[in-house]
């Protein structure tokens, strides 16, 4: 296979880069924001986090011509690198435009699987749009049938390249003027030589007809240009970090209250049950909110649902207050020593103002059904 640019050699870089010959403009810089008068892009920051699992994101205004389906407003389209039987493959799924198609992905010939995915996204998205427009819905049990793609990862030396990019808010559809566009360039795919399509939904592997198979309603955003996942994450990632800033502060004053005890009873054996008592049992609730906190507050970042993140924001704001007025009943001093802890009472509430904000709720519903 020959170099994509720089000094990569793999599919993943191949469908960066035939992207941005297709005329893909890199949206990382501009978290997702799809620029006015742009019918798309793709955004790298999954591929980022996922170390190239999650694949590049491709983000398409749900558009046929100047018609709008506002309802729906971006549809976001994952592709991903994986190996099937020994050989290469691309794999491209949009849960909210009921689409899923492979392709093989031909090393004699690597910049033709962004080809074929720039003819899918092209001809499909104009069709569904005007289905929908027409007034087309689909059932819960057809949004959960489109099968999840499992993309593999990419290079350490791809992952830590588009780190860089994104942290430095550099698009890498500059690659052309910087010069990154390096090795034997691949021909873009002939007309009609695109290979036949595997989707859900449709008797034989063929692509299901427009209307017929599932959409889901994760990445919605009304004429925003961004989808909604995008904007959910960004509440819930600040505030989930958050949640696990003042849950660490839980554990380690948890940690410090059980080594006190082990202390005393290194010192004093147990001649000292009140303190010994005291000690331990603080150690022992601080711990344990703590681990949930942190767990739950992970859990927030991620928009995943479950009881943890509930749990999370329960313990900031039971802990410190339940603790403090024990403290005061012992003594003035320890009360005070607990007072640091205070800090978790707004993360906590801020944390949970977040968690039942509609944005961040409809995201984690839609992705739960995905």
């Amino acid at each position: 296979m020959a170099v994509a640019f720089g000094t990569f050699e793999e599919p993943h870089a191949w469908l960066i880069r035939g992207l941005v010959e297709y005329g893909w403009p890199d949206l990382s810089p501009v978290a997702g924001r799809i620029p006015p008068g742009r019918p798309g892009g793709f955004e790298l920051v999954r591929f980022r986090d996922s170390g190239g699992k999650d694949g590049v994101h491709l983000l398409v205004v749900a558009a046929s011509g100047p018609q709008l389906v506002q309802e729906d407003g971006v549809y976001d389209f994952a592709l991903r690198c994986y190996r099937r039987d020994g050989r290469w493959m691309v794999g491209l799924r949009c849960v909210e435009a009921n689409f899923l198609q492979e392709f093989p992905f031909d090393p004699a010939n690597p910049g033709w699987a962004a080809g074929y995915v720039h003819q899918a996204i092209v001809g499909y998205v104009p069709q569904f749009v005007t289905w929908r427009l027409q007034g087309g819905e689909l059932t819960w049990a057809q949004r959960k049938g489109l099968p999840e793609l499992e993309g593999e990862p990419c290079s350490a030396g791809l992952a830590r390249f588009v780190d860089e990019l994104v942290r430095t808010r550099r698009g890498v559809d500059t690659g052309p003027l910087e010069g990154w566009w390096l090795g034997r360039d691949s021909a873009p795919p002939p007309a009609g030589h695109a290979p036949s399509p595997a989707a859900a939904g449709a008797p034989g592997g063929g692509l299901a007809p427009v209307g017929a198979g599932p959409i889901a309603v994760a990445g919605k955003a009304a004429g925003s240009g961004v989808s909604t996942t995008e904007r959910a994450l960004a509440k819930a990632r600040p505030a989930g970090r958050a949640l696990v800033g003042s849950s660490s502060l839980l554990l380690m004053v948890g940690l410090v209250s059980l080594l006190n005890a082990l202390l005393t009873v290194l010192l004093f054996a147990l001649d000292r049950p009140a303190a010994l008592g005291g000690s331990g049992c603080f150690g022992l609730a601080l711990v344990l909110a703590g681990g949930l906190g942190i767990a739950g507050g992970r859990k927030l970042s991620q928009l995943k649902g479950g009881v943890l993140p509930w749990l999370a924001v329960g313990a900031n704001l039971a802990m410190p207050p339940l603790l403090g007025g024990l403290m005061l009943t012992i003594d003035l001093l320890c009360c005070a020593a607990s007072g640091p802890l205070m800090v978790c009472l707004p993360i906590a509430l801020y944390a949970l103002s977040v968690q039942v904000d509609p944005t961040v709720s409809k995201a984690r519903r839609d992705l739960a059904g995905r």
